[in-house]
């Protein structure tokens, strides 16, 4: 195994997103799911054959152009790989001139665009994409042991594999020996009997133990779709699906595919992650990530791939991947943009991140449901999708959490922020995943305001750091409200907190209740003797929403509560009022004037110039530093009134504060 560290020394990689491999209804050489692109721009030879396709505008998501743009744009690559296809047998993939002078940049969102565009797409394009995306003729094949692959080669040209052949697996009409290998050759290049050994072992574990759908054959150069296709060639890419053009003609939904994958990993793009030493790992990992591509195509309504979001997609199959294949760890090398940003927004179109949303599936598969290892909730996500044509991906994401969990998606969400805590040197055996110690750690912030709030973005989280200070008391009290999404079905937050000993040592991650108005509270006894306090606030909300941290206060129906009892006349700190509905509160110094006063009916005494401010979890709070002019230091007392809404009684407390220089 490697760890991420080792991984970081090699030459940095992205890979395509999934907009391009679902493209590729339209764009017949796009990168695929495993395709990566040197950090520093793209990789010559893909800007050669794909005509320097453009991973992004701005924002790196999707969007629209004009049909007759899109045509201008794709067909200079399309004809390229027409061409290939001409030339029969190992035909030359050189760039033509014309491709290499146009070099078009095609963003996303012109992607996005076509896929949607494919009616208004002229005939002859349509025409085109269907030859660019066919088999070749004239290439050998192989049918895998399992029987359920059609695996096609060649040993001539520029696309040739390995002679070598030494090995052989399976039994000849004894399609369930698909797992024994022999030593001796059979006749067949080993490179394509590993291929076809690892796309039987893809089919094993994702359709015949997960109880997936078997994917929609496209036909192959005779017609026949009696097996699932996949062309071996040499690319500079992992592999890529293509999908057909049309639906299933036996059902409504589902679109035929077929495969590419690499067959020669001695470039130098390979070199830096060891492929050049060890190539049957790197098309082990490829088989078992674009078959799930093809079953992900033959579960949707649409060529667009309905709402299933791009990070959800890429993500599953890069788990199948590491699931089929562990001893590889090839998603290892995407997880580093989660460790150096954990607030980043999970499981979304953002074309830069999709691969990354890998350490979330991993997380649903072995912590989502109680006893882990468990696919329930990937298959329920595209098993809602097919059943419910309509359905909206948080629509899809929550019902299935909480049918296959019996959770709710904010709790399973968060769950997953605070545990990736303890990664690399915080790796824990009773916290996240496996493989955690070969992972990065994300650095925990900076020590939060008494007073704080921030935006946290759709499926992120807030992260806010606490440590022990003299005028906190032995109990640590946080008052969380978190903004409702009035449009989101059950909780939008979830909320934890990981608190650490005095001494650093014991670690542990305590739950927070949230109720269904967004409001949490967290009471910490033995304080000053803890280490730390992180707080971990997660929106499981399908938009932005705002949340506020305060020490001090109480849940809105406890009784009534003033806290604390000492404040700096010099800093932003406040006393809080809370439980019930507060209806006033008095300032006064010890001879009985009147410092500031707030009620219900007509607000603060001294208008903007009160130290009173009502907070939207119905608590009142106060603020010496807004009177820091006209108040001095010393011992007041503070009196409040509220009534608790539950009984009704009305309650009053009267209290000694002192505000300190």
């Amino acid at each position: 195994m490697r760890a991420l560290d080792e991984l970081k020394k090699n030459t940095l990689y992205v890979r395509f997103s999934l907009y391009i491999f679902a493209a590729a209804m339209l764009l017949a050489p796009a990168p695929s799911a495993k395709t990566r692109a040197l950090s520093g721009g793209n990789h010559p030879s893909l800007r050669a054959l794909y005509g320097a396709v453009n991973i992004g505008n701005a924002d790196n998501t999707i969007g629209t152009a004009s049909a007759a743009d899109l045509e201008a744009r794709l067909r200079p690559i399309l004809e390229e790989r027409a061409h290939f296809r001409r030339g029969g047998n190992g035909g030359s993939k050189t760039a033509s001139p014309a491709l290499s002078a146009r070099n078009p940049s095609i963003g996303r969102r012109d992607l996005f665009a076509m896929m949607k565009s494919w009616n208004s797409l002229s005939p002859d394009f349509r025409a085109l994409y269907e030859e660019a995306t066919a088999i070749p003729r004239g290439y050998s094949h192989y049918i895998s042991p399992g029987g359920n692959f059609k695996v096609f080669y060649t040993t001539t040209g520029s696309n040739s594999v390995s002679l070598v052949d030494t090995v052989g697996y399976g039994a000849t009409g004894q399609p369930n020996r698909w797992r024994d290998r022999h030593s001796g050759a059979n006749g067949v290049p080993d490179y394509v009997d590993e291929a076809a050994f690892a796309l039987d072992s893809a089919w094993s574990m994702e359709v015949e133990r997960f109880g997936f759908p078997k994917p929609k054959a496209a036909p192959d150069p005779d017609g026949s779709t009696a097996h699932y296709c996949v062309l071996i060639i040499k690319s500079d890419d992992y592999g890529v699906t293509y999908p057909t053009a049309r639906a299933s003609s036996t059902t409504q939904y589902g679109f035929a595919s077929y495969i590419e994958v690499n067959g020669n990993w001695s470039g130098r793009e390979w070199a830096g992650l060891g492929y050049d030493q060890r190539p049957y790992d790197a098309l082990r990992v490829t088989c078992a990530h674009e078959f799930f591509h093809s079953i992900q195509y033959s579960m949707v309504w649409t060529i667009d791939l309905d709402a299933l979001s791009y990070g959800w997609l890429e993500g599953s199959a890069v788990l199948m991947e590491e699931l089929a294949f562990p001893e590889v760890n090839d998603y290892l090398q995407y997880l580093s943009s989660y460790f150096s940003n954990p607030r980043i927004p999970l499981l979304s179109d953002n074309s830069n991140y999709v691969y990354m949303n890998s350490i979330v599936l991993k997380y649903l598969y072995e912590k989502g449901i109680q006893g882990g290892g468990n696919i329930g909730i990937v298959k329920a996500v595209h098993d809602n999708n097919l059943a419910q044509r309509n359905i909206t991906f948080h629509g899809n994401i929550t019902k299935s959490v909480s049918d296959q969990a019996g959770r709710e998606w904010a709790s399973v969400l968060n769950g997953f922020h605070a545990e990736s805590y303890f990664s690399g040197t915080r790796a824990r055996p009773w916290a996240f995943i496996s493989d955690a110690e070969l992972m990065g750690a994300w650095r925990p912030p900076a020590v939060a305001p008494a007073d704080t709030s921030a935006n946290i973005g759709r499926y992120s989280a807030g992260l806010f750091m606490y440590k022990p200070q003299p005028d906190h008391g032995d109990t640590l009290i946080l008052s969380i409200s978190g903004q409702k999404e009035a449009s989101t079905g059950g909780a939008t937050w979830g909320m934890s907190a990981i608190v650490t000993g005095g001494a650093g040592d014991g670690e542990e991650i305590v739950p927070i209740n949230v109720d269904v108005k967004g409001y949490g509270r967290l009471e910490l006894a033995g304080w000053s003797g803890k280490g730390s306090c992180l707080l971990v606030a997660t929106n499981a909300g399908q938009t932005t929403g705002r949340i506020t941290v305060k020490i001090g206060g109480a849940a809105p129906n406890a009784a009534l509560l003033i806290s604390p009892n000492k404040v700096n006349l010099r800093k932003l700190n406040s006393i809080y009022i809370t439980g019930g509905d507060i209806s006033e509160a008095t300032i006064a110094a010890l001879n009985g004037r009147v410092v500031d006063h707030w009620n219900i009916a007509n607000g603060a005494m001294n208008g903007a110039r009160s130290a009173f401010k009502t907070n939207p979890d119905g608590s009142l709070e106060w603020s010496p530093y807004m009177l820091r002019k006209r108040t001095v230091p010393g011992i007041y007392f503070i009196t409040a009134s509220a009534t608790n809404p539950n009984t009704g009684k009305k309650s009053v407390q009267r209290r000694k504060i002192m505000l300190l220089p």
